[in-house]
């Protein structure tokens, strides 16, 4: 498996190459989003990695700001700007997330076989 300077597989790269197309594009259609939540309205708080433990509710939502469009127009739980109609829970909602990858574990793995 090739790995570049940075450790990473080629597939990794186009992965996180199109991420951060897709993240341009949110960007650019919701130029007023919330930068703390990223969209979400909460942030999941975690006591280890794969456990949450608690949800926080960003100030944009306590202050009634959709956090994908910026404007104030939270009602109940939903946006009710008729461009957004945010609810939190729709894909694209919020901004795409970066993601972590496995190259580092792959890398690893490949150096472990290597007879010494």
């Amino acid at each position: 498996m090739p790995f570049d300077a940075n450790g990473h597989t080629p597939q990794c790269n186009e992965t996180q190459r199109l991420i951060a197309e897709f993240q341009q594009e949110w960007d650019k259609a919701w130029p007023h989003y919330c930068h703390k939540c990223e969209g979400w309205g909460v942030f999941v708080i975690y006591q280890t990695r794969y456990s949450p433990q608690d949800l926080d509710v960003c100030e944009c939502y306590l202050h009634y700001l959709c956090p994908r469009c910026g404007q104030a127009s939270i009602v109940e739980t939903e946006c009710t700007n008729p461009r957004c109609l945010w609810t939190g829970f729709r894909p694209g909602d919020h901004r795409p997330e970066q993601r972590e990858c496995s190259c580092d574990y792959l890398y690893g793995q490949m150096l472990s076989q290597i007879p010494h």
